[in-house]
């Protein structure tokens, strides 16, 4: 069986949300293309063009510097935004255009996000 070539990570991230934008409604929709565009964005601002470099080449590391771009932003957005980039490493992975190493991608979010963590009662 021959291997689909992948396509550059514009087109794959278009692609994306096409089939969000069919199953989704017009807010969600709205949300996953303001995610998406803040991850083309990030990966342009670290030298990663996007409508050149082929979707295979996009590394697992790439989300970690939207994580710290997203903690300029709040803990919602940070997590609404990363959820969808996890989403559209998936994408990828379905559509065979890329090989991602899942472990490696939950171990560096854990990393990189914020927690929210149990406050202690003072006694």
């Amino acid at each position: 069986m021959e291997a689909i070539s992948s396509p550059t990570i514009g087109v794959a991230a278009r692609e994306f949300l096409d089939s969000m934008i069919a199953t989704r409604n017009e807010n969600t929709a709205r949300s996953y293309a303001n995610g998406i565009a803040a991850f083309l964005h990030i990966l342009e601002e670290n030298g990663e063009k996007v409508d050149a470099l082929p979707a295979r080449q996009l590394k697992e590391e790439a989300i970690t510097w939207l994580a710290d771009y997203l903690k300029l932003m709040s803990p919602a957005t940070e997590k609404l935004y990363l959820h969808i980039v996890r989403n559209f490493y998936e994408f990828l992975v379905a559509r065979d255009y890329a090989a991602v190493n899942f472990p490696r991608l939950r171990l560096l979010l854990m990393q990189k996000t914020r927690h929210s963590g149990r406050r202690q009662l003072e006694v």
